[in-house]
């Protein structure tokens, strides 16, 4: 675990589930190659035995039968069967069709397999869905809650109780909310402390003010008085 880096629970989480179906998969495989190789040794077992009727039956010594399947092949005698085999169209690169026993172990372990693979992809595919869900599911949520506090509500903080990178990230965008939550505190006290101020200041200079006026007055009749 230590090879992923981070401490990010998720993708821990979804990195041992992969293993265990990978591993699974590399079991079952296994265990199908063992079964290949059994049926594989069943057909050539009955193609031998074929083989071997069907020579028999045409007066061969069974001595010789015998031997031609138990006895060490020189390479000559391989080159001269291939060669007298070709003459009647048994070779490589003959379609499986004209093989009845070969065309039927290519089909049966070729959906077997393809079965095994489809399931197990499918298996991946819904981990890596599931845990993409998950997460694209948190960055709705996150995106709602900040268009929330965005409009108002400052007490809206974002669910950072993983421990996966994205409740990391959550974490820090909540410290961030609390930090202009304070700051707009402190704005809102200082415009009512300076919206107190004036009024205060405004009280004030009201007594001043309307002495001032008075006096204003009584210097104006004066004047006019002196005419």
């Amino acid at each position: 675990m230590k090879m992923l880096g981070s401490n990010d629970n998720n993708l821990k989480q979804q990195a041992v589930i992969t293993i265990l179906i990978l591993l699974g998969m590399i079991i079952t495989m296994q265990i199908a190659v063992m079964q290949m190789t059994e049926s594989y040794k069943e057909n050539m077992m009955t193609h031998d035995a074929e083989i071997a009727g069907h020579l028999l039956s045409h007066g061969v010594n069974t001595h010789q039968i015998r031997m031609a399947f138990t006895d060490q092949k020189a390479d000559e005698a391989v080159i001269n069967g291939a060669a007298l085999l070709k003459t009647a169209g048994y070779q490589e690169g003959m379609a499986n069709s004209l093989l009845p026993k070969v065309d039927q172990f290519y089909q049966k372990y070729a959906v077997i397999m393809l079965v095994f693979t489809s399931v197990f992809s499918l298996l991946l595919l819904a981990v890596f869905y599931f845990f993409a869900f998950q997460r694209n599911k948190k960055l709705e949520d996150a995106g709602k809650k900040i268009q929330r506090f965005m409009d108002g509500d400052a007490s809206i903080r974002l669910n950072d109780g993983g421990e996966d990178k994205l409740s990391g990230f959550f974490s820090k965008v909540n410290t961030m909310a609390t930090a202009l939550t304070v700051h707009i505190e402190k704005e809102k006290h200082h415009r009512i402390f300076l919206k107190e101020t004036i009024s205060d200041i405004s009280h004030q200079l009201k007594t001043p003010l309307a002495a001032l006026q008075m006096y204003n007055e009584i210097i104006l009749d004066e004047k006019t008085g002196n005419k």
